[in-house]
């Protein structure tokens, strides 16, 4: 069966990804939709998506999209430093080490109040909707790509899903961007540390979909 190349981005802040989707469609030959959250279930994720991605909490839905599908509807998921585990309470844990420079732009009072903005105080977070970490392994597709940010406050808690990802046989490539923080591209100019990771991590993301779309 032909598939055509189709390929979902989500953020949080839609349209703040036109250069990623850009590089993206010109390289790999898919067609990209940039969707608010809105469309997410209802409109493009259909029986002919195959590649579904997302950055922030974007990355965290790519990641949970696959739960309730029929298996095979998806081929890959791409999640760049996505959440994975709601239920982690950052107000109480250490920041994470930021190097000479960097600014940490989430701190825990901002990504508790993100998570205010997303879920009712009834919710249980522990929900595999929700949280990727507790996503059922069936509901994964067949390949998947994170990139992590090595100051990003989210770092550790997707370290552990790769983990459990790959003990369970799944094909996880994994790229962590150091001395990067949480959405360090959507600001990085070029001729700059930040700007050649920026370029270094679309490109993993460019590869590895020409793979997917195999």
């Amino acid at each position: 069966m032909e598939y055509m190349r189709r390929f979902s981005v989500h953020n949080p802040a839609l349209g703040s990804d036109s250069d990623f989707c850009r590089i993206v469609s010109n390289r790999t030959g898919a067609v990209v939709f940039d969707c608010d959250y809105a469309k997410e279930r209802g409109g493009v994720l259909g029986y002919r998506t195959r590649v579904i991605g997302g950055f922030s909490a974007g990355g965290t839905l790519a990641l949970t999209a696959g739960v309730g599908q029929p298996k095979g509807v998806l081929k890959g998921v791409v999640a760049i430093y996505p959440a994975t585990d709601l239920s982690i309470d950052h107000t109480i844990r250490p920041p994470p080490s930021i190097s000479e420079g960097n600014s940490n732009p989430l701190p825990s009072w901002l990504l508790k109040l993100g998570y205010r903005s997303y879920i009712s105080s009834t919710t249980d977070v522990l929900d595999p909707r929700l949280s990727p970490v507790n996503t059922d392994i069936s509901s994964f597709p067949e390949r998947i790509l994170l990139i992590i940010c090595e100051e990003d406050p989210l770092h550790d808690e997707a370290m552990v899903l790769v983990e459990r990802l790959r003990i369970a046989g799944l094909q996880v490539d994994m790229k962590e961007m150091p001395k990067m923080v949480h959405r360090w591209d959507k600001e990085a100019k070029e001729r700059t540390l930040a700007g050649s990771a920026r370029h270094e991590a679309y490109e993993t993301v460019v590869d590895t979909l020409k793979i997917m779309f195999q």
